[in-house]
């Protein structure tokens, strides 16, 4: 991972670099962040696509997965599985 996208200090992904997305859209949960090489493959899928991606599902806490029917082993619950909207359809994507 090239060193700018990370920041050492506090080991945490540089938001700074992503395009199109912001780290709140991706969801919450405790300990949980969205999955970094799958963050940069969306936000350059995007500049490709240059049309808006909405995500609508992201990290799910076990509390909310378990309340919109999610399977226990969910991706969603490791954030490596964003849903996305965009004006021509839904796509699920993970790694």
């Amino acid at each position: 991972m090239a060193a700018h996208l990370w920041r050492q200090e506090t080991k945490k992904m540089n938001w700074e670099y992503i395009e199109h997305f912001t780290r709140d859209e991706f969801g919450h949960a405790d300990g949980v962040e969205p999955d970094w090489d799958l963050v940069m493959r969306l936000d350059q899928a995007r500049a490709i696509a240059e049309i808006p991606f909405v995500i609508t599902s992201g990290i799910r806490s076990d509390e909310h997965n378990a309340m919109v029917g999610g399977s226990p082993s969910s991706s969603h619950l490791t954030g490596n599985a964003p849903c996305c909207s965009t004006c021509t359809g839904t796509a699920i994507l993970g790694s």
